[in-house]
């Protein structure tokens, strides 16, 4: 799997950073992090076009964010071991972090994957 940073940015300044898995291939996607029984700290597992997750056949809670296309966050939730989580309309992709990794995370938070994103690149130009 392809690794990134996703950088959380709020009032227009990088307050911290993730590493991330993408998730791209269906055998990623579906295996997800089933049956891993811990992730490191800051880093998660990334879905794009997706807006719901279920931990079945997970051994560990943990923390979901929601995002819009523009990578603004939408909602979070902590989900446990054989649980669903909520559907969160207008949800383009969803990062799955260790449980508490998402308590810096606010709604409203921008989360740009790498620097080559949109974000950066306006900032750079502006």
């Amino acid at each position: 799997m392809k690794m990134e940073y996703m950088y959380l940015i709020r009032k227009g300044k990088v307050t911290d950073k993730f590493t991330v898995k993408i998730a791209k291939r269906f055998s990623e996607r579906f295996m997800g992090l089933m049956g891993k029984t811990s992730l490191p700290d800051k880093e998660g597992l990334f879905f794009s076009n997706c807006n719901s997750i279920h931990c079945f056949f997970m051994k560990m809670p943990i923390d979901v964010i929601y995002l819009d296309k523009k990578y603004t966050v939408l909602d979070k939730e902590t989900v446990q071991p054989w649980h669903i989580g909520k559907i969160v309309h207008h949800a383009a992709h969803i990062l799955e972090l260790k449980e508490h990794d998402g308590d810096v995370i606010k709604t409203g938070d921008h989360m740009p994957i790498s620097e080559n994103s949109e974000w950066f690149n306006r900032k750079e130009a502006g």
